[in-house]
């Protein structure tokens, strides 16, 4: 494999958020995709998302030597920064705000046609429940934001057409 270049990173401009209030029947790509979505506008930000495992540790006598092995697995939690409006995607997040209520996220990227990417984005979609939505008023020269903590409560599943042909 070729060592990357500039032309092979992907910009974060152009990165969109979408909810939807069904859920898939399973958690398959093919199936998130049959979802009616709702995009989140306004998006500033979106940070580090993903399931992460914690690690147990057993050291037996005899050598010493610590054995590292996996243990349970959290489904991340992650707070996109919003600006406060009245969007429609905003308020499906706002109506789930504190119901334990699961609804389905989708992250979409701006790598559509990108070295190594086919005709569809790469796409990240999950299940996960609004755990809060904290409003942010900010300074005198900002904007009111809207920053809802999401709690993953499935596997996070990614694809690109050129690699999966979705």
């Amino acid at each position: 494999m070729p060592l990357a270049t500039c032309n092979d990173l992907i910009a974060s401009k152009g990165t969109k958020v979408y909810v939807s209030a069904s859920l898939p029947a399973d958690y398959l790509i093919a199936t998130y995709d049959t979802l009616s979505w709702t995009e989140v506008g306004m998006v500033e930000s979106v940070p580090e998302m993903g399931p992460n495992a914690s690690v147990g540790t057993y050291t037996p006598l005899g050598t010493g030597k610590v054995c590292k092995y996996l243990t349970t697995e959290d489904m991340g939690d992650l707070s996109i920064s919003i600006a406060k409006t009245g969007d429609a995607g905003l308020a499906i997040l706002e109506a789930n705000e504190r119901t334990g209520a699961n609804i389905a996220f989708k992250i979409e990227l701006s790598d559509m046609g990108a070295p190594g990417v086919g005709a569809a984005p790469t796409r990240y979609c999950f299940i996960g429940m609004v755990t809060g939505l904290p409003v942010s008023p900010g300074s005198v020269e900002g904007v009111v934001m809207v920053n809802p903590t999401i709690a993953g409560q499935s596997d996070s599943w990614a694809t690109a057409a050129a690699v999966n042909g979705s």
